[in-house]
């Protein structure tokens, strides 16, 4: 199986930018024709990460959670747009898994956006994503007749939200546009490592088994050394996890119980290591935090000793509790 990878423009500073053919579209909107027209978008090259607002028996506003996107396709928190709509009664957060980006939403309508749930996608090379993965809580009330999947076209992320507001949300749809992927800084001649939770969720309703990736990458100059390049990984207690190598990926890597992961070849520049971790939540309704980290320290002389941590939470919900 190929080894999967991303290919870095070696250039500081540099940003790569999309192709004609990821050039700005729409998705189809949904909803009725009330309000005045709206577009609350994240800055140019960011992607949308997540959807908030208010409702009531409606959608009542909606604001568009922002990221940069760096070397290693995570996202970075970025801010929000500006709020479509007036202010309803209750608030509503979603974000996507860590390191994806909103793709498309599902929607119920009538007169109105009467519900809606953000659709996610794994940020890829390039700038684009792939796959879906709908967040488990619908925002809105409970009426609408027509159901809609509104997609980003040609594999293309969300950068923000269209449609036509007043009182309500009267519209919706997303705008779309190719990631701007940050470049790797790799001056000298040494290895970089940078680590990347992908895939965890920022919410569950139950307390099943979940799988997340924990990423390896060498974004420097020189092939990172085998045996000597590890990451850590840290669960909660009680959560029995269990790492193993992603068979997806070929970089071959070793797993101790304790959750150290070390790299059992060389990691050449550009490429990555990657763990395929499975845990149990913890009944809570607390955040649930996870964390990795590169490198022992002094193990590896990298250029940048300071980048080597990840960490992410989910917002545990059990139903009855």
């Amino acid at each position: 199986m190929k080894l999967k990878f991303l290919s870095f423009i070696l250039l500081v500073g540099a940003i790569c930018t999309a192709d004609a053919a990821s050039a700005q579209q729409n998705s189809p909107t949904a909803g009725g024709n009330g309000g005045s027209t709206f577009s609350v978008l994240c800055d140019q090259g960011q992607v949308l990460i997540g959807v908030k607002g208010t409702f009531g028996n409606f959608i009542n506003t909606v604001e568009g959670i922002c990221a940069t996107v760096d070397e290693i396709l995570m996202p970075v928190s970025a801010g929000t747009t500006d709020q479509a709509g007036e202010p309803g009664p209750t608030p509503y957060v979603q974000r996507c898994p860590s390191g994806h980006a909103v793709r498309g939403l599902r929607v119920a309508t009538g007169w109105y956006v009467d519900s809606l749930e953000i659709r996610c996608g794994r940020l890829e090379g390039g700038g684009t994503v792939s796959g879906f993965n709908t967040h488990p809580i619908r925002a809105g009330g409970g009426g609408g007749d027509a159901i809609s999947n509104l997609t980003c076209p040609n594999a293309l992320p969300s950068r923000g939200l269209v449609g036509r507001a007043g009182s309500w949300i009267d519209r919706i749809g997303l705008r779309c546009e190719a990631a701007a992927v940050a470049a790797a800084n790799a001056t000298g001649s040494r290895p970089d490592l940078r680590v990347a939770i992908r895939n965890y969720p920022s919410i569950v309703l139950n307390t099943n088994r979940i799988t997340f990736r924990v990423e390896l990458w060498n974004v420097g100059s020189a092939a990172a050394p085998s045996q000597r390049s590890t990451v850590d990984i840290s669960t909660p207690a009680g959560s029995a996890p269990t790492f193993q190598q992603d068979p997806s990926f070929a970089l071959a890597v070793g797993c101790t119980t304790a959750g150290r992961c070390t790299a059992h070849a060389q990691i050449p520049v550009g490429h990555r290591m990657v763990v395929r971790v499975t845990m149990a939540p913890p009944r809570s309704t607390a955040p649930i935090p996870v964390s990795a980290r590169a490198d022992v320290p002094n193990e590896v002389a990298e250029l940048n000793e300071g980048n080597n941590l990840n960490e992410q939470e989910l917002t545990m919900v059990v139903p009855g509790g």
